[in-house]
C-alpha cells in the first residue's frame, strides 16, 4: 500500500472513527475529537471511550507504526468550517475562489527544462469507442507479457489516454481561478519509465501534454529500481514501460481545501487512469496496474523531491499488443 501522508487544510469536520484492535475481529466507534486530542497530549488509545465502553488495548502500536504523526495535522483542522455553505452555492463558490486567488495565484503545471526532448509521431485516431468486446477481454496481470512495444504504439496510447487531460489544460482554465473547479485531473502529471521501446532510448521521461512529446529526465534502464519502488512487484522486469501518474499536491489542495481532498485525489486519479486502461484494452494489451509504491523512492527515481510536494497516485506497466488490429 502506498504510504499515506497527511497535510493540514481547512474544513475538516469532527465525527467518529472506527478502531479495530490488532488481530481482533470486533471494531468499535469512538469520537474522533476526543481520541485525537487524547493521543495528541501523550495518551494512548487504551483510555479512549467507545460506544461499548470496551478497553481498546495495545493501540500504542499506532506510535510504533508511525500513524500518530498524523494526529497534530488532524487536530489543527477540527475547529474549522467549510467556507462554501448555504443555498447560494454558485455565488459563494465564486467568492471563495476569488478569496483563494487573492491570497495566492492558481498554480499550474511546471515542466522541466531539457534539451533532450522526443517529439512523438502523430497518427489518426483509428480506434472506435469502447464496446462490449473490449470490456469482455479487459484483464490485468501481475507479470505483463514481454511483447515488443514500438514508439508509434506508445505515442498513440499516450495520446488517447491523455486526450481529456489535454482538453482541460487550456490557457483559460489554467489561468482563471473562477474556472479552477471546471477541470479534469488538474494536479496529475504523467511520467514514463521506459525499459524497452523500439525507437526510444531507455530512461525516465515526463510526458508533455502541450505537444505530445517526452522530456528525457534520466538515461538508463530502471527495471530493478522500479521493481523495488513498486514494493517488489515484478511487473517492471517484463514490461516495456511503466506509466506513472503523479499529483503535485499544491495544485490539488489549492482547489480542494476540505476533509475530502485526499479522497477526491484518488477518485480523480482513477478516472484519468481508466482512459489509459481503455486504450490498452483496445489493443489487446494486458497491463499491471497498482497504486502500491514507495513514494519517496519513486520520486527520487523521477528526479522529484521526496517530500510532501508530490504523490505517486497510480502506476500502469505494460508491453506491446499481442496482435495487430486489436480494436
Amino acid at each position: 500500500m502506498s504510504r499515506m501522508r497527511f497535510r493540514a487544510w481547512p474544513g475538516a469536520i469532527a465525527g467518529s472513527v472506527e478502531i479495530r484492535n490488532i488481530g481482533a475481529s470486533r471494531s468499535f466507534k469512538a469520537d474522533s475529537l476526543s481520541v485525537a486530542r487524547h493521543v495528541s497530549t501523550g495518551g494512548t488509545l487504551n483510555g479512549a471511550r467507545t460506544d461499548s465502553e470496551v478497553d481498546l488495548g495495545e493501540f500504542e502500536k499506532w506510535d510504533e507504526y508511525g500513524w500518530s504523526d498524523a494526529i497534530p495535522f488532524y487536530i489543527s483542522t477540527l475547529d474549522l468550517e467549510y467556507s462554501d455553505v448555504g443555498n447560494d452555492f454558485r455565488n459563494q463558490h465564486a467568492e471563495v475562489l476569488s478569496t483563494y486567488a487573492n491570497s495566492s495565484p492558481l498554480p499550474s503545471e511546471r515542466y522541466p527544462m531539457s534539451i533532450d526532448k522526443v517529439q512523438l509521431p502523430k497518427s489518426p485516431n483509428k480506434l472506435v469507442a469502447p464496446d462490449g468486446e473490449v470490456l469482455r477481454r479487459r484483464r490485468t496481470t501481475l507479470v505483463p507479457d514481454r511483447t515488443p512495444l514500438h514508439l508509434n504504439d506508445l505515442a498513440e496510447i499516450l495520446s488517447e489516454a491523455t486526450k481529456r487531460l489535454v482538453a482541460f489544460r487550456t490557457p483559460s482554465l489554467a489561468s482563471d481561478p473562477l474556472n479552477a473547479m471546471v477541470n479534469f485531473g488538474p494536479s496529475l502529471d504523467v511520467y514514463c519509465a521506459v525499459y524497452e521501446v523500439t525507437g526510444l532510448e531507455a530512461g525516465i521521461y515526463r510526458y508533455d501534454l502541450r505537444d505530445s512529446s517526452l522530456i528525457l529526465l534520466s538515461r538508463g534502464n530502471f527495471r530493478e529500481e522500479m521493481r523495488i519502488a513498486l514494493v517488489g512487484q515484478p511487473a517492471p522486469i517484463t514490461a516495456a514501460v511503466t506509466v506513472l501518474y503523479v499529483s503535485e499536491i499544491h495544485r490539488h489542495q489549492w482547489r480542494y481545501r476540505h476533509a475530502r481532498a485526499l479522497r477526491g485525489l484518488w477518485i480523480d486519479g482513477a478516472k484519468v487512469v481508466n482512459h489509459l486502461l481503455w486504450s490498452l484494452s483496445r489493443r489487446d494489451i494486458t497491463p499491471h496496474m497498482s497504486p502500491a509504491v514507495n513514494d519517496s523512492l519513486t520520486c527520487e527515481i523521477m528526479g522529484l523531491d521526496p517530500d510532501l510536494d508530490n504523490e505517486v497516485v497510480y502506476t500502469v506497466s505494460f508491453g506491446g499488443p499481442k496482435r495487430s488490429g486489436a480494436a
